[in-house]
């Protein structure tokens, strides 16, 4: 049996999904609907009724095991666009698939993909999928009341009306996309505060009021918190 390793534990997730959906074997090409979320490119093989409308898109996953290929269309048959995605999910979306068409272009067998075993190393999973794990798609109240009683340093990623309007803006005047992020968190008196993360160039910087994002950035959102660690400690998981 052919095994994969993902570096990615919410690609792992979404492939381990997929794996769930194909049922019996495949001798001919075969479609699947699904449902991504726009901010964490999280998979859903779930009827559309149960979802929010305004943050789940519905897709089309078309196999081919004679071609050993698979392809991505929005409902209209048409390539799927992810360019309006956020940062999170565009990535995970993007990786995905990527992995997906090569797992399918080695096996020697399409039908092997369902009993096919997914590894994933801890230690690189936790680094790279800490805002997939910590992302609440919620506002400021719900969030008052999400970390409620949590310890100090407790936090969590969403996206607030600020947020939406400065990455429009920053991405206006600065002539390339710029995407970002609030940190809701609890301070060491308990009192929950808001920060805004930038992403700017690949890099990961809080935005404290410059326009030009002058400011030092770090490659990897773990390295910004970390840089403020005595500050966030335990993220909060969906």
């Amino acid at each position: 049996m052919m095994k994969a390793r993902i570096q990615s534990e919410a690609v792992r997730h979404n492939i381990d999904l997929f794996q769930k959906t194909m049922d019996g074997a495949l001798t001919e090409s075969k479609a699947y609907k699904a449902f991504v979320n726009c901010q964490t490119g999280t998979l859903r093989f779930t009827q559309f009724d149960f979802l929010n409308k305004n943050e789940w898109k519905e897709i089309v996953i078309h196999v081919d095991p004679a071609a050993h290929e698979v392809e991505v269309f929005d409902q209209d048959k048409k390539a799927f666009d992810l360019s309006s995605f956020d940062t999170l999910a565009y990535r995970v979306m993007a990786e995905t698939f990527y992995v997906l068409q090569y797992i399918l272009k080695k096996l020697p067998d399409v039908n092997e993909l369902p009993v096919m075993k997914l590894e994933t190393p801890a230690s690189r999973a936790l680094h790279r999928d800490l805002v997939y794990r910590a992302w609440h798609s919620i506002d400021r109240i719900k969030a008052e009341t999400l970390l409620s009683g949590k310890e100090a340093g407790t936090y969590i990623f969403r996206k607030d009306d600020y947020a939406k309007t400065l990455e429009q803006e920053l991405s206006s005047n600065l002539k390339t996309p710029v995407k970002c992020v609030t940190l809701t968190y609890l301070d060491e008196q308990s009192t929950i505060k808001d920060k805004t993360l930038v992403q700017y160039k690949n890099q990961w910087l809080f935005y404290e009021g410059d326009p030009s994002l002058s400011g030092d950035g770090y490659e990897d959102i773990t390295y910004l918190l970390d840089s403020n660690q005595e500050v966030f400690i335990n993220p909060l998981e969906y």
